[in-house]
């Protein structure tokens, strides 16, 4: 019994020396572990979370690329629309300049009404230098026949050849007579033919009967009463006298076939 009273006392003994030996467990101690904890949590939940790097390069770099991609989209889009409005200005500035040279070219016509040669002849002068074919045609016409200026058959073929290479039907024929006189040009009935026949086909009357006198006379090309006689009808539908008279004279001499 001593022996199991001194045991017990013992154990009471080492008990109590453990207790002093503790410190005592606190509120302030119970907090700071469980911010501990939550800190360590919250720690390896980011560790968790986090992409890997390579992951994370990728999409840095997805994002480079979109952006590079979106501002080369802007830069093309601001070109275009540059682009877009020097076209669409030099298109309207064109316009512009056609309209200001067509309303020179009808006030020449209204001058040249009222008798104002000279005036008729400066608007002409302004709208031709601007390349209004029209008026090219109608300043060779001032200039041929003497009006609101000195009779110049030079200056008179230099603006009929203009108009004529645009395909003016006017300017082809009245070129065509400067060639078969010899007038501001040398002679070549050749050449005269040619623009004749240009005029004949685009519907010009005064040329379907020249080129039917071109081949009723050999002018410029080998005699063919058949050919003359064809452009001739065709000029005396169209209502020139002179194609008619010719016509009767041919039908009359020329045996029927």
């Amino acid at each position: 019994e001593e022996e199991a009273r001194s045991g017990g006392e013992g154990e009471e003994r080492e008990a109590a020396g453990a207790r002093e030996t503790s410190p005592p467990i606190t509120e302030e101690a119970v907090e700071q572990k469980e911010i501990l904890d939550e800190e360590e949590g919250g720690a390896q939940a980011k560790q968790n979370a986090s992409p890997p790097a390579t992951a994370a390069v990728e999409d840095t770099e997805k994002i480079a690329a979109a952006v590079l991609k979106k501002q080369e989209e802007d830069v093309l889009a601001l070109t275009f629309s540059k682009r877009e409005g020097m076209e669409r200005g030099t298109q309207e500035l064109k316009a512009a300049r056609e309209a200001e040279l067509e309303n020179w070219y009808k006030m020449a016509k209204e001058r040249e009404r009222q008798g104002l040669n000279e005036e008729a002849v400066e608007l002409a002068t302004r709208a031709a230098n601007g390349g209004l074919t029209d008026a090219q045609f109608f300043l060779g016409a001032f200039y041929a026949n003497g009006k609101g200026t000195n009779q110049d058959y030079t200056q008179a073929v230099k603006w009929f050849k203009l108009a004529a290479a645009k395909n003016s039907p006017d300017a082809q024929y009245y070129l065509a007579l400067c060639y078969a006189n010899g007038a501001g040009v040398e002679k070549d009935t050749s050449t005269a033919y040619e623009l004749w026949l240009q005029a004949a086909e685009n519907g010009q009357t005064l040329s379907q009967y020249c080129l039917g006198a071109c081949y009723d006379k050999g002018i410029g090309v080998a005699q063919n009463i058949k050919e003359a006689i064809a452009w001739y009808e065709r000029a005396a539908e169209n209502g020139n006298e002179q194609a008619q008279w010719r016509l009767t004279d041919l039908r009359s001499s020329t045996p029927a076939t």
